[in-house]
């Protein structure tokens, strides 16, 4: 009978074990970055004035839900073999009026509006955690990392890469 107890035990912590390894795996992968599973995509904004080219990473926000989540709660970071996520690229079937508001985003951006040729029309330099909303014209909207540094873009410069 002793025995029979001795495994019940045994089996019980092993898969409380498990279990719990399962939970650090899913948090690892899903939440540690809210944004897993998005599309990643290289794109190119090219100077207007000296045509120089600055490729940038970026998640691609296409879907409703991906756009209201945008990069809230995100902290750009690094990986071990030393890849950046640079920003979003919010992608609209139309040119509209395209609101954007910094609450729970706890980074600084710089939010690029972009025509539907590529052409950055507005930059912004937005606050983390504000709830104020600015709105431009355009078909795209780049969020990048205030913080990468040597990024100088302008309105007038090119974006290209994702169409």
């Amino acid at each position: 009978m002793r025995f029979v107890g001795l495994n019940v035990v045994f089996f019980s912590l092993i898969f409380i074990m498990a279990a719990t390894l399962l939970v650090i795996i899913i948090y690892s992968v899903f939440l540690a970055n809210p944004l897993a599973g998005l599309k990643i995509a290289n794109i190119t904004v090219t100077s207007n004035s000296n045509h120089a080219q600055t490729v940038f990473e970026v998640y691609l926000a296409v879907t409703t839900g991906e756009q209201e989540r945008g990069l809230m709660y995100y902290n750009f970071t690094c990986n071990v073999a030393g890849k950046c996520i640079n920003g979003m690229l919010f992608v609209s079937n139309t040119s509209s009026e395209q609101c954007f508001w910094m609450e729970n985003t706890p980074e600084p951006l710089m939010q690029i509006w972009i025509d539907g040729n590529g052409t950055i029309t507005n930059i912004y330099y937005a606050t983390p955690e504000s709830t104020a909303s600015v709105c431009h014209y355009g078909k795209l909207v780049l969020e990048l990392n205030r913080n990468i540094s040597g990024v100088n873009i302008s309105a007038g410069d090119v974006l290209s890469g994702y169409t």
